[in-house]
């Protein structure tokens, strides 16, 4: 993942963007999961965790649109995972400073739920996101969406977790008394770089539909 000296916020809008170019193609996506469940023979079991996305990315590609289309899909959750690593690593320095048990609790809640989420053996079978996503109710029929809505709920949910994540992180820094003691920078992976101030939070967890118009949100 390319790190420069940039908030998680303005990260996790990048990630939201091309989360919205995958979006786009998720028919694309969907057609490629149908072929390779046919070529391992599981054709009788729903979609179930990342490393089963990564077996068939591995073994069972058939099409060089369909390695395309899985190597997005691995890349968004492993550049996720990676995200909420850091966050947690900043979590685990400026815990100590605040007093605020409470929104540590909620801080702690949201790690570890986003944490879960992305386990590589994770079942996610039974993930259904929520409206203002559509990723489900595009798929074309009941069965599409027992087979497949898991894995089309994945990445949106586990974004919109990661910006929770985020907004109460940044609140539980800003809350700290004097310099914090891990802002919500990522340090360049050549070296430091100067450092900038959190971005405004995102009021909206569709914030990939349109990231321009929450850009400057207050």
């Amino acid at each position: 993942m390319e790190r420069g000296s940039e908030t998680y916020y303005e990260l996790l809008r990048r990630l939201y963007n091309r989360y919205g170019a995958f979006h786009k193609q998720q028919f694309t996506f969907v057609a490629a999961l149908e072929r390779c469940r046919d070529n391992a023979r599981e054709t009788y079991q729903p979609v179930r965790n990342i490393e089963q996305v990564q077996k068939f990315l591995d073994q069972h590609i058939t099409h060089c649109t369909d390695r395309r289309i899985l190597a997005m899909w691995m890349e968004l959750a492993n550049d996720i995972a990676e995200v909420a690593r850091m966050m947690i690593q900043v979590f685990a320095n400026n815990e100590r400073l605040s007093r605020d048990q409470t929104l540590k609790a909620r801080v702690s809640d949201a790690l570890e739920y986003l944490t879960m989420l992305l386990e590589r053996q994770n079942d996610f079978s039974a993930l259904r996101v929520k409206h203002p996503h559509d990723e489900v109710l595009h798929l074309s029929c009941e069965e599409a969406r027992v087979f497949y809505g898991g894995v089309v709920s994945l990445i949106p949910m586990v974004l919109d977790v990661a910006l929770h994540a985020y907004e109460l992180l940044d609140e539980l820094i800003q809350a700290c008394p004097g310099e914090p003691a891990a802002p919500l920078v990522i340090a360049a992976v050549e070296g430091k770089q100067k450092e900038k101030k959190p971005r405004a939070r995102s009021p909206w967890r569709g914030a990939w539909k349109n990231p321009d118009k929450y850009s400057d949100a207050k």
